[in-house]
């Protein structure tokens, strides 16, 4: 065989993985907007100090519970249009329902609260499985962060990482609302 003939079949499959590749990168884009087509940060972000951790689990959802509270010397002012959320970190991307962003009970004392991040559900379809849920105060700015893995025998492992770990190294992207809940078409 001739270099001429080799070299069309050796760069054919180079060039058909070279254009799946992009093609991927493009539908990962568009899975985890980061930012784009999200509604924005529902208020401002400001200096935080927070804590995240397990708290209890049911056979939907993951309760976790924690305390954020400003930075020390941080305007009071600022603090009353800032929000915090807990985001979730799936492996296709990252988000948070806009009507979960709350307010800071206090400018100076900790504001403590309990979450239920869903376990299963529509939410795993579109973004992938859970990886980990991290307490925010901006789509990029996490303060604390909790690992959420599936363990052989379908436990869960829940524990902290750090806020650089590669799996929530992600913009987390705000989502709207989360529609009616079909269980509960009359509930308040």
């Amino acid at each position: 065989m001739s270099r001429r003939t080799l070299l069309p079949i050796v760069l054919t499959p180079i060039v058909i993985v070279l254009v799946g590749v992009a093609t991927m990168a493009t539908g990962n884009a568009e899975a985890q907007p980061g930012g784009t087509g999200g509604a924005p940060w529902p208020g401002t972000s400001i200096c935080a100090e927070g804590t995240l951790a397990f708290a209890d689990i049911d056979p939907a959802a993951i309760a976790l519970a924690g305390s954020i509270q400003p930075c020390a010397g941080t305007d009071p002012a600022t603090v009353v249009g800032a929000r915090w959320a807990v985001a979730r970190y799936h492996t296709q991307g990252a988000f948070l329902y806009e009507v979960g962003a709350r307010s800071f009970d206090s400018a100076t004392a900790p504001t403590t609260f309990e979450v239920r991040v869903a376990i299963a559900g529509l939410e795993g379809a579109v973004w992938g499985p859970l990886q980990a849920a991290c307490l925010i105060t901006a789509p990029k700015v996490r303060l604390a962060c909790v690992e959420i893995t599936t363990e052989w025998n379908g436990g869960l492992h829940i524990a902290p990482i750090p806020v650089n770990d590669p799996r929530v190294i992600r913009v987390a992207t705000v989502i709207r609302d989360p529609g009616p809940d079909p269980e509960c078409g009359a509930c308040v």
